[in-house]
């Protein structure tokens, strides 16, 4: 795969009304419209429009701001991570990233790479990964890193990382001895296939395989 684009009245639809109403002033509908749908991509796109954003994204356009996104540096958490907060490693790693995500410039990068984590997860709760927080930094760097890249890049780069190895326990796996009955452990290589890509074949909703009209193959 490669690069990709990407109920109820809640409190922050009223903290974002508000917001416009603060901001904006009297205005025309359609200014109006245009600054709610701005305002809308840039929820999706970032941690939080603010009406400089706003206002740059109305000046650019959608399209000419991510691309200004994705030429920007990456912004890593591991440098800021390593300097020193007042509560410990967790909390070195806690507060790195709502640094970083609330102010960085790259936000577009920042959402990605936290949208990756929701899908090529590892976590510090109920594993051994709790007393590894510069391992869980590295890696989310990783995905800071290849945000905007080739998907099969970051599958291999995941694949190999000691936080992801712990965490689906293919650290140390063996592979498969008849004799004294060893097998591999297949956890991440199940994970791979049922949850980080399509696996083996593409799928109809019902199941079936998906095949190419014309061969009948997969």
């Amino acid at each position: 795969m490669r690069r990709q684009k990407q109920n109820g009245i809640s409190c922050w639809v009223l903290g974002f009304l508000a917001m416009l109403l603060c901001y904006a002033g009297p205005v025309s509908s359609e200014e109006d419209s245009a600054n709610f749908v701005n305002a809308r991509f840039l929820y999706q796109s970032t941690f939080g429009p603010t009406p400089a954003l706003i206002d740059q994204v109305e000046k650019v356009g959608i399209e000419s701001w991510i691309k200004q996104q994705q030429l920007l540096p990456a912004t890593y958490h591991r440098p800021l991570y390593d300097t020193p907060f007042s509560k410990g490693a967790q909390a070195n790693r806690e507060n790195a990233w709502y640094q970083i995500v609330l102010t960085s410039e790259d936000q577009l990068r920042q959402r990605m790479a936290f949208a990756l984590s929701q899908i090529l997860v590892v976590s510090r709760y109920g594993g051994a990964l709790s007393s590894k927080p510069t391992g869980l930094v590295d890696y989310y760097d990783v995905l800071v890193k290849h945000a905007f890249g080739n998907y099969r890049d970051l599958l291999h780069e995941v694949a190999i990382h000691p936080a992801m190895g712990n965490y689906l326990s293919m650290m140390g796996s063996t592979k498969e001895n008849p004799s004294t009955g060893a097998l591999p452990d297949e956890n991440f290589a199940r994970e791979l296939m049922q949850l980080f890509t399509l696996g083996l074949y593409e799928l109809n909703l019902d199941g079936s395989v998906k095949r190419d009209p014309k061969t009948g193959k997969p």
